[in-house]
């Protein structure tokens, strides 16, 4: 079906890819890397690792890929669905949020 190649976060890598089965039954690592084709991909298992990832690596995670569409369609990752986040997808938020508001 599908040919993942999984890896646990606090593995070394000496201990190569393994199968999603044997990964998911080690309790010690709550987070797995996936691969799905050219995509990396974090599972987070527990709640304390996922409010680690969302608290203090929060700009990390909101970022998007950028993908070959968001340049020619996105102008160049300047609109608002392509733009990675910082300040000027803050900026592009306030406008949208005040054109929503204010339509007749």
């Amino acid at each position: 079906m599908f040919n993942l190649r999984v890896r646990p976060v606090g593995a070394g890598e000496s201990e190569g890819d393994s199968s999603l089965h044997t990964s998911s039954d080690s309790a010690s690592c709550p987070c797995l890397f996936l691969r799905f084709g050219s995509r990396n991909v974090l599972h987070v298992a527990s709640s304390t690792a996922a409010k680690e990832c969302l608290s203090k690596n929060d700009v990390v995670f909101a970022n998007r890929p950028h993908l070959l569409s968001g340049k020619y369609f996105g102008y160049n990752y300047t609109s608002m669905p392509w733009a990675p986040y910082g300040d000027h997808w803050q900026n592009l938020r306030r406008i949208s949020v005040v054109e929503i508001q204010h339509s007749p």
